[in-house]
């Protein structure tokens, strides 16, 4: 039975991943993600994240030669947050984020602007949220 429900579980991941409609939570899509797909991507430390005004956490996991990203999200102004997954993000994408001095365009010199994670959290991850509810 256990065998039968990853099965399952495979199958509607890869159907989020491909784009279909997909009829799996959120939350159950990042707890197969967290479970069973490797943390090979690093995660942006907090020190990049210190002056973000919404995110508190973020992580890139390779999940079938796919990146998916669970980002955690700060939802009010009391630091209260939430997990949300973001899938098939380009490899170019994910490494324009993570690199310490963002990339051109992103801010003043070099990328060092009040909440330069938070813009480029917007300009090259959150377009890519997965199909999942």
């Amino acid at each position: 039975m256990k065998k039968y429900l990853s099965i399952a579980i495979c199958i509607l991941l890869f159907a989020t991943l491909g784009k279909a409609k997909a009829q799996i939570s959120c939350d159950a899509l990042i707890s197969y993600v967290e479970s069973n797909c490797s943390r090979s991507y690093s995660q942006v430390p907090a020190t990049l994240l210190w002056s973000s005004k919404f995110i508190k956490n973020i992580i890139g996991y390779n999940c079938e030669d796919n990146i998916v990203v669970i980002a955690e999200l700060y939802v009010d102004k009391y630091k209260n947050s939430k997990k949300y997954i973001f899938c098939n993000i380009p490899s170019r994408n994910w490494s324009w984020y993570t690199w310490p001095l963002g990339c051109e365009g992103d801010g003043p010199r070099f990328g060092y602007t009040r909440n330069s994670k938070d813009v480029q959290f917007r300009k090259y991850i959150f377009d890519y949220q997965c199909d999942c509810n």
